[in-house]
């Protein structure tokens, strides 16, 4: 910027659709952004009139170094409390949910699922009039496939691991 210019920086702004619970969200996105413009809560507009290059030696106006590193780095604690803020808004709604809560319903439905498999010969028996060694047959068939997809899960979950 030329000497004795002045820069003028709005508040953040935006635009939402939704209910109130997505405008709530949206203000507290646009009021970090305004706390990080307006340089960790001083008066924006003193911290904005101070001289932001320097002249060198030969007259052409070069930046401050101390100026630019605090350009820098006030950029990772906005996007760092971003970052946690859309974490937080998308745990709330849903979005995201637990690993051990995820793994848990996986183990309780895949239980659940194994049991019924199981026992489709006993039923098949009863409906079917079957004999106890077409039962043992329909049994080995069914525990057979349960094995085999046991055993493909098992080769996925590692193959993911290596």
């Amino acid at each position: 910027m030329a000497e004795g210019s002045m820069l003028m920086v709005h508040n953040a702004s935006g635009v939402t659709i939704g209910n109130a619970d997505d405008h709530a969200k949206q203000v507290e996105v646009l009021r970090a952004l305004d706390s990080q413009i307006a340089g960790h809560g001083k008066n924006r507009h003193e911290s904005r009139r101070c001289s932001t290059r320097s002249r060198s030696s030969n007259g052409r106006s070069r930046r401050s170094g101390r100026r630019h590193r605090r350009r820098r780095t006030t950029k990772r604690p906005l996007s760092e409390q971003l970052r946690k803020l859309t974490l937080h808004n998308d745990q709330v709604e849903g979005k995201l949910v637990d690993i051990d809560v995820l793994r848990s319903r996986h183990l309780d439905t895949a239980r659940l699922a194994r049991q019924r498999v199981l026992g489709i010969p006993f039923e098949a028996t009863g409906a079917l009039n079957l004999t106890a060694q077409q039962c043992a047959v329909l049994d080995d068939i069914v525990r057979s496939a349960l094995q085999s997809l046991a055993d493909a899960a098992g080769k996925a979950k590692r193959g993911m691991r290596g």
